[in-house]
């Protein structure tokens, strides 16, 4: 089935292809900043929730544009602290696991350096 649509109801001033997490993170700062533009976001999949919604560890980096955004105070609610996390290129059992990267602690008082969303 073909979608049609008249010329008016295809004039954006902003589209964002891609409705991932990136997609729609920019999608949310234009909005915030630039709510005058008309933005469209578009993706192949479906644009719903999955009922397996995956996991995503966000950086305090990333946490902090949530909170200027207004997001964060939502998003944390469903989120959990990561204290410590060690990245190895080895399985659990291999006899060798070259640490490769390793986080601990908060980059701030009271604040992780990365969550679980």
């Amino acid at each position: 089935m073909a979608l049609r649509a008249n010329k008016a109801a295809l004039n954006y001033d902003i589209i964002i292809v891609g409705g991932g997490p990136v997609g729609l993170s920019l999608a949310a700062g234009l909005v915030h900043y630039l709510g005058e533009f008309k933005i469209a976001l578009c993706d192949r999949g479906k644009m719903a929730v999955p009922d397996d919604a995956p996991s995503l560890a966000l950086a305090a980096g990333v946490t902090r544009v949530y909170e200027v955004l207004g997001l964060w105070d939502e998003m944390v609610t469903e989120a959990a602290p990561i204290a410590h996390m060690r990245i190895t290129d080895s399985g659990k059992n291999d006899r060798a696991r070259p640490l490769f990267l390793s986080f601990d602690g908060e980059v701030a008082p009271g604040r992780p350096f990365a969550h679980m969303v």
